[in-house]
Protein backbone atom coordinates (compact mmCIF):
# COMPACT_ATOMS: atom_id res chain seq x y z
CA UNK A 1 0.00 0.00 0.00
CA UNK A 2 1.18 3.39 -0.78
CA UNK A 3 1.41 5.80 2.61
CA UNK A 4 -1.15 8.24 2.21
CA UNK A 5 -2.15 11.03 4.88
CA UNK A 6 -4.16 9.54 7.65
CA UNK A 7 -6.87 11.70 9.46
CA UNK A 8 -8.93 9.98 12.87
CA UNK A 9 -11.97 11.60 14.09
CA UNK A 10 -12.26 10.39 17.46
CA UNK A 11 -15.41 11.46 19.49
CA UNK A 12 -16.50 11.22 22.79
CA UNK A 13 -19.03 8.35 24.53
CA UNK A 14 -20.32 7.44 20.60
CA UNK A 15 -22.86 4.45 21.25
CA UNK A 16 -22.63 2.52 18.47
CA UNK A 17 -25.88 1.74 17.96
CA UNK A 18 -26.52 5.35 17.19
CA UNK A 19 -25.56 5.20 13.58
CA UNK A 20 -28.11 4.88 10.69
CA UNK A 21 -25.98 3.01 9.12
CA UNK A 22 -26.04 0.41 11.74
CA UNK A 23 -29.69 0.40 11.44
CA UNK A 24 -31.43 2.86 14.20
CA UNK A 25 -34.87 4.67 13.10
CA UNK A 26 -34.24 7.63 14.80
CA UNK A 27 -30.54 8.64 14.80
CA UNK A 28 -29.56 10.78 11.87
CA UNK A 29 -25.83 10.15 10.42
CA UNK A 30 -25.27 10.86 6.90
CA UNK A 31 -22.33 12.11 6.67
CA UNK A 32 -20.81 8.87 9.42
CA UNK A 33 -23.17 6.93 7.12
CA UNK A 34 -22.01 8.13 3.72
CA UNK A 35 -18.41 7.39 5.28
CA UNK A 36 -19.30 3.76 6.07
CA UNK A 37 -20.96 3.18 2.38
CA UNK A 38 -17.98 4.31 0.69
CA UNK A 39 -15.10 2.14 3.75
CA UNK A 40 -15.58 -0.49 5.68
CA UNK A 41 -17.65 -0.42 9.13
CA UNK A 42 -16.58 -3.04 11.61
CA UNK A 43 -19.97 -4.10 13.51
CA UNK A 44 -18.12 -5.97 16.65
CA UNK A 45 -16.00 -3.07 17.81
CA UNK A 46 -15.27 -2.52 21.35
CA UNK A 47 -13.63 0.02 23.82
CA UNK A 48 -10.41 -1.43 25.75
CA UNK A 49 -12.05 0.41 28.41
CA UNK A 50 -15.39 1.62 29.05
CA UNK A 51 -14.30 5.30 30.69
CA UNK A 52 -12.68 7.81 29.08
CA UNK A 53 -8.88 8.17 30.05
CA UNK A 54 -7.76 4.98 29.92
CA UNK A 55 -9.40 3.95 26.81
CA UNK A 56 -7.43 7.22 25.02
CA UNK A 57 -4.36 5.89 26.86
CA UNK A 58 -4.82 2.34 24.95
CA UNK A 59 -5.90 3.99 21.58
CA UNK A 60 -2.32 6.01 21.93
CA UNK A 61 -0.11 3.42 22.43
CA UNK A 62 -2.33 0.13 21.09
CA UNK A 63 -1.46 -1.77 24.51
CA UNK A 64 -3.83 -2.95 27.06
CA UNK A 65 -4.49 -0.79 30.14
CA UNK A 66 -3.37 -3.50 32.55
CA UNK A 67 -0.09 -3.63 30.68
CA UNK A 68 0.27 0.52 30.40
CA UNK A 69 -1.38 0.90 33.56
CA UNK A 70 -3.19 4.38 33.32
CA UNK A 71 -5.99 2.61 35.23
CA UNK A 72 -8.58 5.88 35.90
CA UNK A 73 -9.90 9.39 35.19
CA UNK A 74 -6.80 10.37 37.10
CA UNK A 75 -3.72 8.42 35.69
CA UNK A 76 -3.84 9.99 32.48
CA UNK A 77 -1.32 9.80 29.44
CA UNK A 78 1.55 11.32 29.64
CA UNK A 79 3.58 9.17 27.13
CA UNK A 80 5.57 7.33 29.41
CA UNK A 81 4.62 4.46 27.46
CA UNK A 82 5.33 5.34 23.46
CA UNK A 83 2.69 4.72 20.81
CA UNK A 84 1.72 5.53 17.21
CA UNK A 85 2.74 9.15 17.63
CA UNK A 86 5.99 8.37 18.95
CA UNK A 87 6.63 6.02 15.61
CA UNK A 88 4.99 9.01 13.64
CA UNK A 89 7.79 11.30 14.63
CA UNK A 90 10.47 9.13 14.42
CA UNK A 91 9.80 8.82 10.90
CA UNK A 92 10.09 12.73 10.14
CA UNK A 93 6.18 12.42 9.69
CA UNK A 94 4.31 15.69 11.00
CA UNK A 95 1.75 14.95 14.11
CA UNK A 96 -0.85 17.16 14.72
CA UNK A 97 -4.22 16.80 16.93
CA UNK A 98 -7.25 19.37 17.07
CA UNK A 99 -9.54 19.50 20.31
CA UNK A 100 -10.13 16.81 23.19
CA UNK A 101 -7.01 14.20 24.01
CA UNK A 102 -8.23 13.77 27.70
CA UNK A 103 -4.29 13.27 28.64
CA UNK A 104 -2.53 14.33 31.42
CA UNK A 105 -1.32 18.06 29.79
CA UNK A 106 0.06 19.73 26.42
CA UNK A 107 3.94 20.06 27.51
CA UNK A 108 4.09 15.81 28.24
CA UNK A 109 6.09 14.28 25.19
CA UNK A 110 2.86 11.99 23.60
CA UNK A 111 4.00 11.87 20.43
CA UNK A 112 2.49 15.30 18.76
CA UNK A 113 4.41 18.25 17.06
CA UNK A 114 1.59 20.07 17.62
CA UNK A 115 -2.03 20.87 19.91
CA UNK A 116 -4.19 22.91 18.75
CA UNK A 117 -6.84 23.83 21.33
CA UNK A 118 -6.50 20.64 23.20
CA UNK A 119 -8.60 19.35 26.28
CA UNK A 120 -6.82 18.12 28.52
CA UNK A 121 -7.23 16.72 32.28
CA UNK A 122 -7.56 19.79 34.74
CA UNK A 123 -3.89 20.89 35.83
CA UNK A 124 -2.60 17.37 35.16
CA UNK A 125 -4.57 15.86 38.17
CA UNK A 126 -8.16 14.68 37.10
CA UNK A 127 -10.76 13.24 38.39
CA UNK A 128 -8.97 11.99 42.03
CA UNK A 129 -11.83 11.11 43.78
CA UNK A 130 -13.06 8.95 41.34
CA UNK A 131 -9.98 6.63 42.31
CA UNK A 132 -11.78 5.88 45.57
CA UNK A 133 -13.05 1.92 45.10
CA UNK A 134 -12.54 -0.29 47.84
CA UNK A 135 -8.99 0.59 49.39
CA UNK A 136 -10.43 2.33 52.09
CA UNK A 137 -13.19 0.15 53.35
CA UNK A 138 -14.47 2.48 56.24
CA UNK A 139 -15.17 5.17 53.69
CA UNK A 140 -18.60 5.75 52.20
CA UNK A 141 -18.80 7.21 48.48
CA UNK A 142 -22.36 9.76 48.13
CA UNK A 143 -25.26 7.77 47.09
CA UNK A 144 -26.19 8.50 42.95
CA UNK A 145 -29.14 10.44 42.60
CA UNK A 146 -31.94 7.97 40.49
CA UNK A 147 -32.87 9.69 37.22
CA UNK A 148 -36.68 10.54 36.56
CA UNK A 149 -38.83 9.02 33.62
CA UNK A 150 -39.07 12.51 32.84
CA UNK A 151 -35.25 13.65 32.98
CA UNK A 152 -34.65 10.25 30.14
CA UNK A 153 -36.94 11.43 27.66
CA UNK A 154 -35.09 14.22 27.27
CA UNK A 155 -32.38 12.67 27.92
CA UNK A 156 -32.90 10.49 24.67
CA UNK A 157 -33.68 13.47 22.56
CA UNK A 158 -30.49 15.43 23.75
CA UNK A 159 -28.02 12.30 22.72
CA UNK A 160 -29.54 11.93 19.47
CA UNK A 161 -29.24 15.63 18.70
CA UNK A 162 -25.44 14.90 19.87
CA UNK A 163 -24.92 12.54 17.44
CA UNK A 164 -26.60 14.21 15.11
CA UNK A 165 -24.56 17.80 16.12
CA UNK A 166 -21.24 15.63 15.63
CA UNK A 167 -22.12 13.90 12.85
CA UNK A 168 -22.72 17.22 11.09
CA UNK A 169 -19.09 18.07 12.33
CA UNK A 170 -17.67 15.14 10.72
CA UNK A 171 -18.92 16.28 7.20
CA UNK A 172 -17.45 19.56 7.52
CA UNK A 173 -14.31 18.00 8.72
CA UNK A 174 -14.58 15.66 5.52
CA UNK A 175 -15.89 18.67 3.14
CA UNK A 176 -12.78 20.55 3.87
CA UNK A 177 -10.61 17.47 2.95
CA UNK A 178 -12.14 17.36 0.04
CA UNK A 179 -11.86 20.70 -1.13
CA UNK A 180 -8.08 20.82 -0.03
CA UNK A 181 -7.87 18.08 -3.04
CA UNK A 182 -6.39 15.41 -0.33
CA UNK A 183 -9.23 13.69 -0.22
CA UNK A 184 -8.07 11.04 -2.81
CA UNK A 185 -4.52 10.21 -0.86
CA UNK A 186 -5.90 10.02 2.27
CA UNK A 187 -7.32 7.22 5.27
CA UNK A 188 -10.00 8.03 7.18
CA UNK A 189 -10.78 6.68 10.27
CA UNK A 190 -13.79 7.20 12.47
CA UNK A 191 -14.27 5.75 16.17
CA UNK A 192 -15.20 7.42 20.17
CA UNK A 193 -13.46 6.50 22.85
CA UNK A 194 -16.19 4.81 24.43
CA UNK A 195 -20.07 3.84 23.99
CA UNK A 196 -22.82 5.38 25.99
CA UNK A 197 -25.43 2.97 27.89
CA UNK A 198 -28.39 5.77 26.93
CA UNK A 199 -31.20 4.35 28.99
CA UNK A 200 -30.35 0.56 28.24
CA UNK A 201 -31.05 -1.83 31.23
CA UNK A 202 -31.91 1.61 33.09
CA UNK A 203 -28.14 2.93 32.54
CA UNK A 204 -26.69 6.13 31.90
CA UNK A 205 -23.38 6.52 31.04
CA UNK A 206 -20.75 4.33 30.37
CA UNK A 207 -18.40 2.01 32.46
CA UNK A 208 -19.48 -1.73 31.87
CA UNK A 209 -19.05 -3.96 29.93
CA UNK A 210 -22.49 -4.03 27.56
CA UNK A 211 -22.72 -3.82 24.07
CA UNK A 212 -23.69 -0.40 24.28
CA UNK A 213 -21.24 1.68 26.43
CA UNK A 214 -18.63 -1.15 25.58
CA UNK A 215 -19.05 -1.16 21.89
CA UNK A 216 -17.62 1.86 19.97
CA UNK A 217 -18.22 2.64 16.49
CA UNK A 218 -15.35 2.26 14.25
CA UNK A 219 -15.00 2.84 10.47
CA UNK A 220 -12.05 2.88 8.12
CA UNK A 221 -12.75 4.11 4.85
CA UNK A 222 -9.82 5.33 1.98
CA UNK A 223 -8.43 4.38 -1.36
CA UNK A 224 -7.42 0.76 -0.45
CA UNK A 225 -10.38 0.57 1.51
CA UNK A 226 -13.29 -2.37 0.43
CA UNK A 227 -15.99 0.41 0.43
CA UNK A 228 -19.57 -0.79 1.75
CA UNK A 229 -18.44 -3.47 3.44
CA UNK A 230 -19.52 -4.28 7.22
CA UNK A 231 -16.73 -6.54 8.86
CA UNK A 232 -17.64 -8.93 11.45
CA UNK A 233 -14.07 -9.13 12.79
CA UNK A 234 -13.95 -8.47 16.39
CA UNK A 235 -11.28 -5.39 17.13
CA UNK A 236 -10.90 -3.11 19.69
CA UNK A 237 -9.68 0.88 20.43
CA UNK A 238 -6.02 -0.86 20.46
CA UNK A 239 -6.21 -2.07 16.75
CA UNK A 240 -5.94 2.04 15.84
CA UNK A 241 -2.00 1.74 16.85
CA UNK A 242 -1.42 -0.46 13.54
CA UNK A 243 -3.99 1.06 11.39
CA UNK A 244 -2.48 4.27 11.64
CA UNK A 245 1.33 3.17 11.44
CA UNK A 246 0.21 0.90 8.13
CA UNK A 247 -1.65 3.93 6.85
CA UNK A 248 1.88 5.37 7.41
CA UNK A 249 3.62 3.28 5.21
CA UNK A 250 5.62 2.30 8.38
CA UNK A 251 6.27 -1.54 9.80
CA UNK A 252 3.32 -2.11 12.19
CA UNK A 253 3.32 -5.85 13.07
CA UNK A 254 4.74 -7.02 15.88
CA UNK A 255 4.02 -10.32 17.63
CA UNK A 256 3.79 -9.28 21.28
CA UNK A 257 0.78 -6.77 20.15
CA UNK A 258 -2.49 -6.94 20.53
CA UNK A 259 -2.90 -4.31 17.71
CA UNK A 260 -3.91 -5.22 14.43
CA UNK A 261 -4.25 -3.19 11.18
CA UNK A 262 -7.82 -2.56 10.42
CA UNK A 263 -6.71 -1.68 6.28
CA UNK A 264 -5.34 -5.56 6.26
CA UNK A 265 -8.78 -6.72 8.40
CA UNK A 266 -11.30 -5.11 6.61
CA UNK A 267 -9.50 -6.40 3.63
CA UNK A 268 -9.30 -10.04 4.67
CA UNK A 269 -12.20 -12.53 5.66
CA UNK A 270 -14.22 -12.07 8.29
CA UNK A 271 -12.22 -13.27 11.44
CA UNK A 272 -15.52 -14.04 14.11
CA UNK A 273 -13.18 -16.10 16.43
CA UNK A 274 -10.75 -13.42 16.34
CA UNK A 275 -10.79 -12.52 20.50
CA UNK A 276 -11.89 -8.44 21.62
CA UNK A 277 -10.04 -7.89 25.23
CA UNK A 278 -11.15 -4.99 27.42
CA UNK A 279 -11.34 -4.51 31.07
CA UNK A 280 -12.16 -1.90 33.90
CA UNK A 281 -10.73 -0.53 36.73
CA UNK A 282 -12.72 2.80 37.67
CA UNK A 283 -15.47 4.39 39.08
CA UNK A 284 -18.10 2.39 40.38
CA UNK A 285 -16.64 -0.38 40.83
CA UNK A 286 -15.51 -2.33 43.72
CA UNK A 287 -13.23 -4.74 42.12
CA UNK A 288 -12.15 -5.00 38.32
CA UNK A 289 -14.39 -6.29 35.07
CA UNK A 290 -13.09 -7.64 32.24
CA UNK A 291 -14.67 -8.61 28.93
CA UNK A 292 -13.39 -11.30 26.38
CA UNK A 293 -15.86 -11.12 22.99
CA UNK A 294 -15.33 -14.45 20.48
CA UNK A 295 -17.62 -15.57 17.95
CA UNK A 296 -21.40 -15.51 19.19
CA UNK A 297 -20.65 -15.34 22.77
CA UNK A 298 -19.06 -12.52 25.18
CA UNK A 299 -17.79 -13.26 28.52
CA UNK A 300 -18.13 -10.40 31.88
CA UNK A 301 -15.72 -11.34 34.44
CA UNK A 302 -16.08 -9.94 37.89
CA UNK A 303 -13.61 -9.83 40.38
CA UNK A 304 -15.56 -11.08 43.65
CA UNK A 305 -18.61 -11.36 41.81
CA UNK A 306 -20.63 -13.44 39.56
CA UNK A 307 -19.57 -13.70 36.07
CA UNK A 308 -22.41 -13.17 33.13
CA UNK A 309 -22.45 -14.76 29.68
CA UNK A 310 -24.16 -13.84 26.51
CA UNK A 311 -25.44 -15.37 23.71
CA UNK A 312 -25.30 -12.29 21.00
CA UNK A 313 -26.43 -14.02 18.46
CA UNK A 314 -29.97 -15.02 20.04
CA UNK A 315 -29.54 -12.39 22.67
CA UNK A 316 -28.14 -9.16 21.26
CA UNK A 317 -29.76 -7.09 23.71
CA UNK A 318 -28.08 -9.18 26.45
CA UNK A 319 -31.01 -9.62 28.52
CA UNK A 320 -30.27 -13.40 29.65
CA UNK A 321 -27.06 -14.17 31.53
CA UNK A 322 -26.55 -18.17 30.70
CA UNK A 323 -23.16 -18.06 32.97
CA UNK A 324 -25.40 -20.03 35.57
CA UNK A 325 -26.71 -22.42 33.39
CA UNK A 326 -25.27 -25.69 33.57
CA UNK A 327 -25.98 -26.31 29.73
CA UNK A 328 -23.06 -23.34 29.38
CA UNK A 329 -20.66 -24.58 32.23
CA UNK A 330 -18.28 -25.49 30.08
CA UNK A 331 -18.41 -22.38 27.43
CA UNK A 332 -17.90 -20.37 30.69
CA UNK A 333 -14.84 -22.10 31.74
CA UNK A 334 -13.31 -22.11 28.22
CA UNK A 335 -13.63 -18.41 28.18
CA UNK A 336 -12.17 -17.62 31.76
CA UNK A 337 -9.63 -20.00 30.52
CA UNK A 338 -8.74 -17.48 27.08
CA UNK A 339 -9.15 -14.41 30.05
CA UNK A 340 -6.48 -15.78 32.09
CA UNK A 341 -4.83 -16.72 29.46
CA UNK A 342 -4.49 -12.56 28.86
CA UNK A 343 -3.91 -11.83 32.57
CA UNK A 344 -3.97 -12.67 36.14
CA UNK A 345 -7.29 -10.83 36.88
CA UNK A 346 -7.02 -10.98 40.61
CA UNK A 347 -3.52 -9.91 40.43
CA UNK A 348 -4.40 -7.21 38.07
CA UNK A 349 -7.52 -5.78 40.50
CA UNK A 350 -4.95 -5.57 43.34
CA UNK A 351 -2.41 -3.37 41.14
CA UNK A 352 -4.81 -0.79 40.32
CA UNK A 353 -6.25 -0.49 43.59
CA UNK A 354 -2.79 0.00 45.01
CA UNK A 355 -1.80 2.36 42.73
CA UNK A 356 -5.32 4.04 43.30
CA UNK A 357 -4.32 4.05 47.09
CA UNK A 358 -1.09 5.35 46.82
CA UNK A 359 -2.65 8.23 44.77
CA UNK A 360 -5.59 9.15 46.78
CA UNK A 361 -2.93 8.99 49.84
CA UNK A 362 -0.72 11.67 48.05
CA UNK A 363 -3.75 13.98 47.67
CA UNK A 364 -4.56 13.58 52.14
CA UNK A 365 -6.46 10.43 52.08
CA UNK A 366 -10.42 10.15 50.74
CA UNK A 367 -11.72 12.60 53.08
CA UNK A 368 -9.87 15.36 51.78
CA UNK A 369 -10.49 14.26 48.42
CA UNK A 370 -14.03 14.33 48.50
CA UNK A 371 -13.84 17.78 50.42
CA UNK A 372 -11.99 18.95 47.50
CA UNK A 373 -14.68 18.74 45.31
CA UNK A 374 -16.84 22.00 46.84
CA UNK A 375 -14.50 24.10 44.91
CA UNK A 376 -12.80 21.48 42.22
CA UNK A 377 -15.72 21.04 39.87
CA UNK A 378 -14.83 21.06 36.25
CA UNK A 379 -12.28 17.99 35.60
CA UNK A 380 -11.48 18.61 31.75
CA UNK A 381 -12.03 22.34 31.16
CA UNK A 382 -13.04 23.89 27.52
CA UNK A 383 -9.75 25.77 26.49
CA UNK A 384 -10.17 29.52 26.79
CA UNK A 385 -9.74 30.10 22.84
CA UNK A 386 -13.25 27.98 22.80
CA UNK A 387 -15.32 30.36 25.45
CA UNK A 388 -17.50 33.03 23.77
Amino acid sequence: MVPTNTLVIMSDEHNPKMLGSAGHALCRTPNLDALAARGTRFSRAYTTSPICVPARASFATGRYVHEIEYWDNSIAYDGRVEGWGHRLQQAGIAVESIGKLHYRKEEDPVGLDRQHVPMHIKDGVGMVQLSIRKQFPAFTLPPREEASITRNAGAFAAYYGLCSWADHNVGQILSALQSSGLGGRTNVVYTSDHGDNVGARGLWGKSNHYEEAGGIPFIVAGPDIPAGKVCRTPVTLADAHATILHSAGLPYKSADSHSASLIDVAAAPDDEERIAFSEYHAAGAPSASYMVRQGRYKFIYYVGYEPELFDLEADPEEGSNLAADPGHAETVALFEKKLRDILDPEEVDRRANEAQRRLIESRGGPDKVMANLVTEKSYTPVPPALIA
